[in-house]
């Protein structure tokens, strides 16, 4: 008899339902001929505090910075001893033969199994199921391909690195930093116990927030003048155009200039006064139609942070509640795959699963016009949606094939939260599939001839949906207009009129979470060293899409940003804080593209974990010598 341990209870039950044959022996124990199954709640150990090593360590003093255990030990959780000893008392068992790790499929599901064992000191062979949904059909999958453990010794490893570097860089950088901050503050205050937690990823993610706070409040406003010319259309309407310059090139150097801007007040007044002359006279506007053809590719398949991003923009979602919503999604009504990933792509050999599912949707009169689409015309970019190259630990969100209805109203908000969210990532799963859709654009330039030469102008652009393709899953259709518009030639239009606008240059926009999710998911667009940018961007940037949400709440909860994500006082003084100390590697992206290069290098097996830590443990003297050299 084999012995499963699962994440948590509802993932055992749905194992147990799976393979068929259990019967519940006790809280959370179910057994089958076969199998004993139980389930752990999460973490049920932690990476011992430093009072746990030595008493001194309870006070905060600079003398005794760093801590950097010889060892590094675990402790179980004070709420879950019994819990601990109870899976220990099921793996001691004489009975069972050997151990299932069914927790979660990724770094830290493999991380919180590998606690349990140490706890348990068991020397009974360990098996991996690895499990991509939690559907019947998938479970039972996984549980016919089981791998030995020690093929995920790597992504162990790494795992526990991972932990262990966090440990020592938080902790220290926090104890050195909440002491610097807290220097010539009376004793008695209230500042004089606040604390500074400090991180490698939520630091550089604060460091986002702070810095685009000090580019908007810092902002220069520059003032420019357009120049909007007044034409007579064919069927008799007005159509507005702009005065451009036809040698204009775009330029990095200053992104404020465009074709139709004007910087100089005088010049352009004296292009209305000649356009006001010239309409008076009669002059006519000699337009070029250009007629152009945009072909839209639909969206790819969802991974977290895309979802996250989606439901923020669309629905003012926090990351943390579309996480949630996900969550239940794949663990309570089995509608939608493991949610936590950051793939966009699908195995290759899942496309006969991808046609069961588009099956199962057109049973819902929400989608069953685009699912039957599908079904006749066959499933398109069928390259960009399945490729084993981009899918790693998991593969891209999509539904499993369980029905589940639209969004229903009047019901518990949660239920509604997981009906809404289903529907979005249906239809993007249906949208994903089908053709591109085409646009026609009409862009309308050209020139007034007056007393000292050309002037030139460009009319509005429109542009018109010719075609519908993957749009029409959400309701677009084809514009009766677009026939008519898609003839190109030349046109002679009378000029009726001219004015002067005045504008401004604007800042660059404050960071709501759509946009700090994905400054986060790019931040190696923002690392200089090539092969630290190209780590980060593989890692998929600042933190993983299982942990932004909680950091982006954990700035909030530590009142480091308002629910709005505006930096407080004490956010904006930690970040001036390092940038002081000359401890700003702690506040940009760099760091974490350094550990992520060597976490996938030990989970490869190409970097010894001790190696590993030997270099964290050197950046963390290095941290507390520039607060301590700085303190002095």
């Amino acid at each position: 008899m084999k012995l499963i341990i699962a994440e948590k209870p509802s993932v055992a039950r749905d194992i147990c339902a799976a393979l068929g044959g259990f019967r519940q022996a006790s809280r959370d124990v179910w057994e089958s001929d076969r199998y004993l199954c139980t389930a752990a709640r999460g973490h049920l150990l932690e990476l011992c505090e430093p009072q746990d090593f030595d008493p001194r360590f309870k006070q905060w003093s600079f003398h005794l910075l760093p801590i950097i255990p010889e060892r590094f030990r675990i402790k179980p959780k004070p709420d879950v001893i019994p819990l601990l000893e109870r899976i220990r008392s099921l793996v001691e068992r004489g009975d069972v033969t050997g151990v299932i790790n069914a927790c979660d499929a990724a770094r830290e599901g493999e991380l919180i199994f590998r606690e349990i064992l140490a706890f348990c000191r068991t020397a009974k062979p360990v098996e991996r199921v690895w499990l991509q949904s939690l559907t019947p059909e998938s479970i039972r999958e996984g549980f016919s391909k089981l791998r030995p453990a020690e093929a995920f010794e790597g992504l162990a490893n790494a795992a526990a690195c991972r932990a262990k570097s966090d440990w020592l860089i938080g902790l220290n950088a926090t104890r050195a930093l909440t002491l610097y901050m807290r220097r010539g503050v009376p004793r008695d205050s209230a500042d004089a116990r606040e604390v500074y937690p400090a991180g490698r990823v939520q630091t550089p993610t604060l460091a986002l927030i702070v810095r685009r706070w000090h580019e908007i409040q810092n902002f220069q406003p520059i003032g420019f003048y357009r120049v909007e010319v007044q034409l007579r259309d064919h069927d008799g309407s007005p159509l507005k155009a702009c005065v451009i310059d036809p040698k204009f090139k775009k330029s990095d150097l200053h992104p404020e200039r465009k074709e139709d801007r004007f910087f100089d007040q005088a010049g352009a007044e004296q292009v209305v006064a000649e356009l006001g002359k010239l309409a008076e006279a009669g002059a006519i506007a000699d337009l070029k139609r250009k007629v152009s053809k945009r072909d839209q590719a639909p969206p790819p398949l969802f991974h977290l942070t895309a979802l996250q991003q989606t439901m923020a923009q669309r629905h003012g979602w926090t990351a943390k509640r579309t996480l949630e919503a996900a969550q239940r999604c794949y663990e309570e009504h089995k509608t939608l795959t493991y949610p936590r990933t950051d793939s966009p792509c699908l195995p290759s050999d899942y496309e006969g699963k991808v046609h069961d599912i588009i099956d199962s949707l057109s049973g819902l009169d929400a989608f069953r016009e685009a699912a039957d689409g599908l079904k006749k015309n066959g499933l398109k970019y069928k390259s960009e949606r399945f490729d084993d190259s981009k899918v790693s630990d998991h593969f891209a969100i999509i539904p499993t094939g369980k029905l589940k209805t639209g969004v229903t109203h009047g019901a518990n908000l949660k239920k509604d939260d997981d009906a809404l969210l289903y529907d979005v990532v249906a239809k993007r799963f249906l949208a994903a599939f089908q053709s591109a859709a085409r646009h026609i654009k009409i862009e309308r330039k050209g020139t007034i001839k007056s007393r000292d030469g050309m002037i030139h102008l460009r009319a509005a652009t429109r542009e018109v949906l010719a075609e519908p393709g993957w749009l029409a899953t959400y309701g677009k259709q084809r514009d009766p207009e677009a026939a008519k518009v898609a003839a190109s030639g030349d046109e002679s239009l009378p000029v009726t009129g001219a004015r002067l606008e005045t504008g401004a240059t604007r800042p660059p926009p404050a960071i709501d979470e759509a946009a700090l999710l994905r400054l986060m998911q790019f931040a190696g667009r923002h690392v200089d060293d090539p092969e630290l940018a190209a780590a980060l961007t593989a890692a998929d940037g600042l933190g993983t899409p299982a942990t932004r949400a909680e950091i982006i709440e954990n700035l909030k909860h530590r009142r480091y940003v308002t629910p709005e994500l505006e930096p407080t006082p004490k956010g904006k003084a930690l970040i001036a804080c390092l940038d002081a100390l000359s401890a700003s590697r702690l506040t940009s992206a760099d760091l974490t593209a350094a550990l992520e290069l060597r976490l996938s290098q030990v989970q490869r097996g190409e970097v010894e974990a001790i190696e590993f830590m030997r270099e964290i443990e050197a950046y963390t003297r290095e941290i507390v010598a520039a607060v301590r050299a700085q303190k002095h």
